[in-house]
């Protein structure tokens, strides 16, 4: 019987890469509104962001955060129903992010408020991710006999 890790778990990876693109890039938009730059550049990372999001979440919903074949101790059943439904508020923050996210040139004041409540998401996100990897991590290891 094999326990590899399911292949949703690369898609880990490349969320959390997504979000450290946005992160790096939102300081310099800052520039860019004063200079009189339209904010499309970020509502589009966004919606990108949003998008990887909805079919992340959709195929650990379909599929399962867990190879099918694994035996779950009640504690990591817990935990991925608990990671499971963190799901629909994730993706309801992040729409908030987007709409509290200036459309035009806004105020300075406005980007700034706009990326601590991004900040808030990432960090939520990442955070959730991790306990995503760490629970495939432990349970695969458990089901292959590697020690902690």
């Amino acid at each position: 019987m094999s326990t590899q890790a399911p292949p949703i778990i690369h898609d880990h990876a490349g969320l959390l890469s997504q979000l450290e693109v946005i992160n790096q890039w939102w300081p310099d938009s800052h520039q860019k509104v004063i200079a009189g730059i339209h904010s499309r550049e970020i509502q589009a990372r966004l919606k990108a962001l949003r998008e990887s999001l909805m079919e992340h979440f959709a195929a650990e919903e379909c599929e399962g955060l867990l190879p099918q074949d694994v035996r779950l101790e009640p504690d990591d059943v817990g935990i991925a129903v608990q990671l499971l439904g963190e799901h629909q508020s994730l993706l309801e923050q992040l729409n908030l992010v987007m709409q509290e996210t200036p459309r035009s040139t806004g105020s300075l004041a406005d980007w700034a408020l706009a990326h601590q409540d991004f900040d808030r998401f990432s960090e939520r996100l990442t955070q959730h991710e991790q306990a995503e990897i760490d629970l495939l991590q432990r349970v695969c290891d458990e089901e292959t006999g590697v020690p902690d």
